[in-house]
């Protein structure tokens, strides 16, 4: 699967996706990653949920650290688990093996897909060159009128064994150039 962006709404081309490789019964996937700067928290969620095994959905995912200007805000969701609905279990792989490809272009959220899947599968095995290292989330802030938008970094992003990768990236098991 080569996945591009986690993009708002893209989480039902994943699904559908995954329901045609849950029926042809695959049993392992290589995600390309190479190409994608990320996105979309929620849409890596739900990737999330249709990797992992079953027994594992609904549990602790992502969980986000905010920065001391909005520490108790309610704004932020600060634990975030892998959607568990009839949905994502019928098109959930609970796949034991995991091939991702990476590149200077993986970020954010699909660096947080690699760090928060790992804990989950067996055997995650990443492919390729250092990821870029955006290990932080953001909010988006928009002015229609001025036509502008801001994306303020407000987390830091960890998996539920309160992990997380250097400013350097994720670095491959297997090393490609």
């Amino acid at each position: 699967l080569c996945y591009r962006t986690f993009s708002e709404g893209s989480d039902q081309y994943l699904i559908e996706s995954f329901k045609r490789y849950k029926a042809e019964g695959v049993s392992e996937l290589i995600l390309d990653l190479r190409y994608n700067q990320g996105g979309r928290l929620s849409v890596a969620q739900t990737l999330g949920g249709l990797l992992i095994p079953t027994d594992k959905l609904g549990l602790d995912y992502i969980r986000q650290e905010p920065n001391q200007t909005i520490k108790n805000s309610k704004e932020v969701n600060l634990t975030l688990k892998t959607p568990k609905n009839q949905t994502i279990i019928d098109a959930n792989l609970g796949l034991e093996r995991l091939y991702i490809l990476t590149g200077t272009g993986t970020a954010s959220a699909s660096e947080t897909t690699i760090l928060c899947t790992k804990p989950y599968i067996k055997n995650v095995y990443v492919i390729g060159s250092n990821t870029m290292g955006k290990n932080q989330s953001s909010v988006e802030l928009t002015n229609s009128q001025y036509d502008w938008k801001l994306h303020p970094i407000i987390a830091r992003l960890y998996n539920c064994n309160n992990e997380t990768f250097k400013e350097t990236g994720i670095i491959p098991d297997y090393y490609i150039n």
